[in-house]
């Protein structure tokens, strides 16, 4: 359930834009991250992942140079750190909620018989919860894996 790593290139751009940063910004950032979670600090890396994804370095430097960091107050700065984690809680806890929809879906259809529906329900929702290290997610991710393990017992399929 791992969070795929930043690549070089990204990372490089990460550094640019700390190092512009003023000292008491690194601070109020610092700040904002000790009183993080790992689980929220993990979400927040995940979902600027995930909006970084689509871009080229070049678009990427296009963006960061149209918001020059230093033009912030330190205020401003932990901010939009707070609003991004709040951005990051709400994303997590969107598809937590989905996975569960989904496996109570699965539920319904292994109660009914209907194993092999209800192994692509549980299979979908554990793949929904990729990347998720929260506790909510760990235990439906669990849950979906015991009852898909029921439903290859059901069906004979022990692959």
């Amino acid at each position: 359930l791992g969070v795929k790593m930043f690549n070089p290139e990204m990372m490089k751009l990460a550094q640019e834009q700390m190092s512009k940063m003023t000292p008491e910004q690194m601070a109020a950032v610092q700040a904002q991250m000790s009183q993080m979670s790992p689980e929220a600090m993990q979400a927040q890396m995940a979902q600027a992942q995930s909006m970084m994804s689509g871009m080229s370095p070049e678009q990427l430097r296009a963006q960061m140079a149209s918001t020059n960091i230093q033009d912030l107050s330190p205020e401003e700065v932990a901010k939009q750190m707070r609003e991004g984690q709040g951005q990051a809680a709400a994303q997590i806890q969107y598809k937590v909620s989905g996975a569960e929809m989904i496996k109570n879906e699965g539920n319904a259809l292994h109660n009914a018989g209907k194993y092999q529906e209800a192994a692509t329900k549980y299979l979908e929702a554990k793949t929904k919860l990729e990347g998720n290290v929260t506790p909510q997610a760990a235990t439906i991710y669990k849950s979906c894996s015991l009852n898909l393990a029921s439903c290859y017992l059901k069906t004979g399929d022990n692959d």
